[in-house]
């Protein structure tokens, strides 16, 4: 499958649905969605038109199962969380340097300070990318959970 054909599938559907919308043709627009959702459901632009267009599992039966919304925020304040914790830490090892001198105690809490920083950044960004990935698998594999019911 040609992958740059997708994403023009994707982004012609998403702006067509876009114009509909702005049009105030509602039908039109669930149409659109319609097959956007059931040829591309985890598809960034299937969860813009859920957001943008305030779709609800009623618009549609159970015809096709809309995308839920991911919770991308919490991940990109751990993620931002992370990256703060290790800018503290090399700031704090710095400024402890140069409080206490090369004395051993300041170079042990200096080093003490940096590696902490580090590994909380460190740690946050794979319970990040867990979280990611938790939220990929649960979107590709709940069509099978409403099989098997």
């Amino acid at each position: 499958m040609d992958c740059s054909n997708t994403k023009n599938n994707l982004k012609s559907l998403y702006f067509e649905a876009y114009k509909a919308h702005d049009n105030g043709d509602r039908d039109r627009l669930l149409e659109i969605c319609r097959l956007l959702f059931s040829s591309f459901p985890n598809s960034k632009e299937a969860r813009w038109a859920v957001k943008n267009f305030n779709l609800t599992a009623e618009d549609f039966g159970n015809e096709v199962r809309i995308p839920r919304q991911r919770l991308e925020t919490s991940i990109a304040v751990l993620r931002f969380m992370a990256w703060i914790d290790l800018a503290v830490g090399t700031v704090g090892a710095i400024v402890l340097l140069s409080e206490f001198g090369t004395s051993l105690p300041g170079i042990i809490w200096s080093i003490a300070v940096f590696m902490q920083g580090v590994f909380v950044c460190s740690f946050f960004l794979v319970i990040a990318s867990i979280a990611d990935n938790l939220f990929a698998i649960r979107d590709n594999t709940e069509h099978l959970r409403d099989v098997h019911k």
